[in-house]
């Protein structure tokens, strides 16, 4: 009877050890990163002019040279064409095409990106106009300055009415985050005629951010500005609030 009962115990200690060791050896989950996608386009283009598309690709701040795909979908506000260029990739998380718009309008650019198992669709609108041959020196210097800019708006989390959400952007100049700078979220409602506006606060990395709770559903346009010495751009994006 004694020798059953040791081995008994002996039975038990050895079935809470392994019940330990493979509680041990459960993984804990961890926050996955995701890819990082900015247009840098100019804001304000002219009728007629070749101009350079970029996508700066990153993943955990690095540059992406190796991405799957990259395409640029292009179109006109109010139409339903759409134009799709290739982006070469160029180098440090670059990747480039060239186009020319003939008309004057607003049109919209998404880069459709894919790279480390993931995909991103960033989008960007610009302002197509002709040249007035008065335009003054100071305001056409004042554009070169800001055709650098490039503001890639993205809330972090799905939006519902009556629950905090953090509004992101991440504001980059010549490529490099753009540090220092005022940042305004501008927000209207659709079927409102009054906007509001939220101050952001610097993050890191040029990355600009503040909290929000939007009290009904509906369908919302936000405009991200950026102020800093003779900067001064904006991006405007739509966002939907169930």
């Amino acid at each position: 009877m004694k020798k059953f009962s040791v081995l008994l115990l002996c039975f038990l200690f050895l079935l809470v050890g392994c019940t330990q060791t493979k509680e041990e050896a459960v993984p804990t989950t961890k926050g996955v990163e995701s890819i990082d996608v900015s247009i840098q386009t100019p804001s304000n283009v002219r009728t007629n002019e070749k101009i350079k598309i970029e996508a700066l690709v990153t993943f955990a701040n690095q540059n992406v040279n190796d991405a799957n795909e990259v395409i640029f979908e292009i179109w006109k506000s109010g139409q339903d064409k759409r134009q799709m260029l290739d982006g070469r990739p160029i180098g440090k998380g670059l990747y480039s095409t060239e186009t020319t718009f003939e008309k004057d309008g607003t049109y919209y650019i998404v880069a459709h990106v894919t790279a480390r198992n993931m995909h991103s669709m960033p989008k960007k609108e610009i302002v197509v106009t002709s040249v007035d041959k008065n335009t003054n020196a100071a305001h056409t210097h004042q554009h070169e300055h800001n055709s650098q800019i490039s503001i890639d708006f993205q809330p972090t989390a799905v939006i519902q009415a009556n629950k905090d959400v953090t509004l992101s952007a991440k504001v980059l100049n010549e490529g490099h985050p753009l540090e220092g700078a005022s940042v305004t979220f501008e927000i209207l409602k659709q079927d409102q005629k009054t906007p509001f506006f939220l101050d952001a606060i610097e993050d890191k990395d040029g990355r600009y951010k503040v909290n929000n709770t939007f009290s009904s559903p509906g369908n919302y346009e936000v405009k991200v500005h950026v102020k800093k010495n003779h900067i001064h751009e904006h991006q405007q994006d739509f966002i939907e609030v169930k």
